[in-house]
């Protein structure tokens, strides 16, 4: 085959963000494999052409470059959504010539949807959730907004008036897809595509299980080429471990008391249970009542064997400095360790249990990761699936019942607490850290999983499908 005879499609990627997230996460996966693999073997006449516009620049911006994906940045002239990003916007659409835009994340998706009617570009739209759960509200507000999705605001209007301009709408997981037909009935095209992660090598969890006791004198954690790693400990101020050209910062688990010395090492007991979780610091994510269950675990099992309990909360966000004020009038500066990093998998392999407490996830990218890792993982029940009506959904190649989670089943492959019941949580952390048997049931289960229902290669194969289809239709 010749080169004349390959058919360039030119897929314009749409991202409001480059920042830290599932979503960005989910792109730059997207972006590796489209790169790796031009052409489809089951499409052997075609070659994707990848650009991206993004709005808001992050993290991932290097990891784009490294891929060699052209990425540029839509901003306005004196401020960044003045009225020139949108004129910006429509410019840098039509150099590109995209014969298909796929856009994630809300704003970008109602950008497409609007430039893509006017300049007559197929548009496939990826919602991570419809959720509005990034806004700060308190916990009753949330639980209003996870039954009711707020049926009557912004965002929720533009999207009844504008979604059907996409080609086609994808949910990542089951129950978005459920709350988006909740929302939008009468919404075509809508396809699930879950969110896909590969099996990955270079952090496997290899040391031994912190309850045996056994000192581990050092292990090292890689940063790659992140330059800066930052700790964050109670309500002690922000202290910096630069890498620079050094590519490795050691973790050292001795018997001695939880502390963080000058170089921004984590200290921790030989014979610590570690309790791990990833995600922004916002309301959502249902953090302040983390800190309370993990406070009332450390009161019972203060004078036990189990006493030497360990919370990392790896993220950033508004709550920051709330959830360090908690931390330390609680008395748990030194038990409760706060993680900002670009290099959060590399953390995985020193947890012995994960948890997501959050109010409402879509499909989380750290679960994922942390089932590659073969951690127990507590989570919180899907009360949208609990209360639904509809115990189907068309997956882009199957139809599957709902569960009361996306990914876990419970005491299979993991175990489900109700986000607004405290002592759910409690009890759930309580069997991970007293049966070292049912965390390896759980997380060999949820490896299995995995690897089964959310691979990278899936996921991949539906866009470019997608691609293919509707680049198709505007020839």
């Amino acid at each position: 085959m010749t080169v004349k005879n390959i058919k360039r499609i030119r897929v314009l990627h749409l991202t409001s963000s480059l920042k830290i997230g599932g979503a960005e996460t989910v792109l730059v996966s997207l972006l590796r494999e489209l790169q790796n693999s031009k052409i489809d073997p089951e499409a052997p006449d075609y070659i994707f052409e990848n650009t991206v516009l993004y709005f808001n620049p992050g993290p991932n911006l290097l990891e784009l470059e490294k891929l060699g994906v052209k990425a540029q940045h839509v901003r306005g002239k004196f401020h960044q959504y003045d009225h020139w990003f949108f004129v910006r916007l429509y410019q840098l659409i039509k150099l590109n010539r995209p014969d298909v835009i796929h856009s994630s994340l809300w704003f970008a998706n109602f950008m497409a949807r609007v430039y893509g009617k006017i300049l007559d570009i197929p548009v496939i739209a990826t919602i991570h959730s419809p959720v509005s759960s990034n806004s700060s509200q308190n916990n009753s507000q949330v639980k209003n907004n996870t039954q009711n999705l707020h049926p009557y605001n912004l965002r929720t209007l533009v999207d009844k008036l504008t979604a059907h301009w996409a080609q086609v709408t994808v949910a990542v997981s089951a129950s978005t897809a459920q709350q988006m037909q909740q929302v939008l009935p009468k919404l075509k095209n809508l396809v699930v595509i879950p969110n896909g992660i590969g099996e990955f090598k270079a952090f496997s969890r290899n040391i031994p299980r912190l309850r045996s006791g056994r000192a581990v004198k050092k292990v090292s954690l890689f940063c790659g080429s992140v330059k800066k790693v930052s700790l964050f400990c109670g309500s002690v101020k922000k202290a910096s471990l630069f890498c620079g050209s050094v590519k490795k910062a050691s973790l050292f688990r001795s018997s001695r008391s939880l502390s963080r010395d000058v170089a921004g090492t984590l200290t921790i007991p030989a014979n610590s249970f570690v309790i791990g979780t990833v995600g922004r610091l916002v309301p959502s994510k249902n953090y302040a009542n983390l800190i309370t269950s993990f406070a009332n675990l450390q009161t019972k099992y203060h004078n036990t064997k189990y006493h030497n309990l360990v919370l990392i909360i790896i993220g950033s966000g508004e709550l920051e400095l709330s959830l360090k004020a908690q931390a330390q009038s609680l008395n748990l500066s030194q038990q409760i360790f706060f993680v900002q990093t670009t290099q959060a998998l590399a953390y995985y392999k020193y947890f012995d249990c994960f948890v997501q407490p959050s109010y409402y996830e879509g499909l989380s990218m750290a679960l994922l990761e942390a089932g590659l890792f073969k951690l127990p993982v507590v989570a919180s029940t899907n009360l949208n699936l609990l209360n639904s009506n509809n115990n189907f959904i068309k997956f882009s190649h199957k139809t599957i019942s709902l569960n009361l989670h996306d990914v876990l089943t419970d005491n299979y492959n993991g175990l489900l607490v109700d986000p607004y019941k405290l002592v759910e949580l409690e009890l759930a952390l309580e069997k991970l850290i007293l049966d070292s048997g049912l965390c390896k049931k759980l997380g060999d289960n949820l490896y299995k999983t995995v690897l089964q229902d959310f691979s990278l290669v899936q996921m991949v194969g539906a866009y470019k499908k997608l691609y293919l289809k509707c680049s198709s239709k505007k020839n």
